[in-house]
């Protein structure tokens, strides 16, 4: 065996270099297989950019239109503030109004209890009132006089120009 793999070695080491034809036909093989391989990536790379020219398209379109919702969405978030500030203002001078009519409403009750609390008064002092109403009858009775205005002299006069009570 020993013998054996000196032969092939002395047949490796007399090998003449690889012949001129061998080495031409080898490149052309390479050339060929990398220009095949240049196309096939060339083609892959063409459908890529094209893929990803329709993708960035489509991303575009979608950023448009989500930039149209944000548009709406914030156009009617404004219009909502808007319609929210004049609400509180509305509010806020329908409170005042509400305290205002309270006010007076608290200040007419007063009035008309111590209207009550007079007329009670009165009631009870007796008679008063009965007297004065036939003094008034007998003052109309007199005579042709006609009273245009309260009988005291302590009251302003606003009352010359209302009708006569008399019939």
């Amino acid at each position: 065996m020993e013998a054996r793999l000196g032969a092939i070695e002395t047949r490796l080491a007399s090998m003449p270099d690889i012949p001129e034809e061998l080495r031409l036909a080898n490149d052309q093989g390479l050339k060929a297989i990398w220009a095949k391989a240049r196309e096939l990536l060339n083609g892959e790379l063409v459908d890529t950019k094209r893929i990803l020219a329709i993708e960035r398209g489509n991303h575009r379109t979608d950023l448009a239109q989500m930039q149209e919702v944000v548009t709406v969405v914030e156009a009617d978030r404004d219009a909502e503030r808007d319609r929210a500030d004049a609400a509180e203002k509305q509010a806020e001078t329908l409170r005042l109004q509400l305290e205002t009519i309270q006010a007076e409403l608290a200040a007419a009750e007063s009035r008309l209890a111590e209207r009550a609390d007079i007329l009670a008064a009165l009631r009870q002092s007796g008679g008063a009132l009965e007297e004065g109403n036939d003094m008034n009858a007998t003052k109309r009775a007199r005579g042709s006089r006609k009273i245009v205005g309260p009988e005291t002299g302590d009251l302003p006069m606003i009352f010359s120009a209302l009708p006569s009570t008399d019939q």
